[in-house]
């Protein structure tokens, strides 16, 4: 240990795993002075074991602490990152938890979140108004959404970090309206719901399995455009799907080879997950297991998105950890931070 003074014949504390509860920290700050005080205290601090060996005797009290915190900070970086989302949606799109943005971001640092990304359902320009109401926010509600984020982000500043961003469709001829939001926000995420043929009778690409191909064309041409940071869930058009047959693998192999090819990352949803726990499903639903297996053998880079829609969504550490480890037994490189 570079940090040792002495000869040889120092005791050794061997440490492996940090203690769960990581109390002990806040004992540093009162240590008695003295070698044998600080050796107690370290030894709670980290459980017997062999990962590494600490030279001890003669060390100055203070490069204990310092070897103690620093070990166990990597530690549990490593071992128990906290979660990052960038998938949280407010009361504007109609169909989230009616509470303050704020109510979330006090959920998520309670939670250990280190990351709380915004991004509700942008309004559109055009469509019509009666059929935005329970899905998106209406366009004159646009400047209140940036209002309240951004004076969160100035509340919260140093304490948890809070992009701002939307989530939005892909609708051929009507880009030119989210490219001019674009730079307002540090992110817009590709939620492909919707196909707009009709401004006043938006079809769910969810309600029938013959809009399969419709959705993979749009979806596909809305990742090229390069104004979208991930795909939320993929695989959100095996909702009503029965069966994945050939014609729904195909469709997963030309969406996960063309997320390679652009470098795009693709989103395992918790919301998908929690749905699929209350029965919601009509078919095959999402997650759907034969989706992400095609997307692990075509190496693709995935992002784990609660999709919070209200305060408890952000408590499921259970889900996401179980999401997590799923993902990387599939040997799928899992992204934790946008930027």
């Amino acid at each position: 240990c570079r940090n040792c003074h002495g000869n040889q014949n120092h005791d050794k504390i061997r440490a492996r795993q940090a203690l769960s509860d990581c109390h002990a920290i806040t004992s540093f700050g009162s240590l008695e002075s003295g070698y044998h005080r600080s050796a107690r205290m370290l030894k709670l601090f980290l459980k017997p074991g062999v990962l590494c060996e600490i030279p001890v005797a003669k060390m100055h009290e203070t490069a204990i602490i310092s070897v103690a915190i620093c070990w166990f900070g990597t530690y549990r970086a490593e071992r128990n990152p906290m979660p990052v989302n960038y998938h949280t949606h407010t009361f504007r799109c109609g169909h989230a938890e009616n509470v303050p943005d704020e109510a979330y971001l006090q959920r998520a640092i309670e939670q250990g979140f280190t990351v709380l990304g915004f991004s509700d359902h942008t309004p559109w320009q055009g469509l019509s108004p009666a059929v935005c109401r329970g899905v998106r926010m209406l366009p004159e509600e646009l400047p209140g959404y940036f209002a309240s984020i951004h004076a969160l982000q100035e509340k919260y500043r140093g304490v948890i970090e809070i992009p701002l961003g939307l989530e939005c469709e892909y609708f051929p001829g009507h880009m030119d309206y989210l490219r001019e939001i674009r730079p307002q926000v540090d992110y817009l995420i590709l939620g492909n719901h919707f196909q707009w043929a009709d401004p006043e009778h938006p079809r769910a690409y969810t309600a029938a399995p013959m809009l399969l191909e419709e959705y993979l064309t749009t979806t596909l041409a809305g990742m090229r455009t390069g104004l979208y940071a991930y795909l939320a869930h993929p695989d959100l058009i095996y909702t009503s799907q029965p069966v994945f047959d050939e014609t729904c693998r195909e469709a997963a192999y030309t969406l996960c080879e063309e997320a390679k090819k652009l470098d795009l990352p693709l989103e395992y949803n918790l919301y998908g997950v929690d749905k699929r726990a209350r029965g919601e499903f009509s078919g095959l639903g999402y997650p759907c297991a034969a989706f992400w297996e095609i997307a692990a053998k075509t190496g693709v880079r995935a992002i784990i998105g609660f999709d919070a829609h209200k305060l408890q969504h952000l408590c499921e550490r259970a889900r996401y950890e179980a999401a997590k480890q799923y993902l990387e037994g599939l040997g799928l490189p899992l992204v934790q931070r946008l930027f």
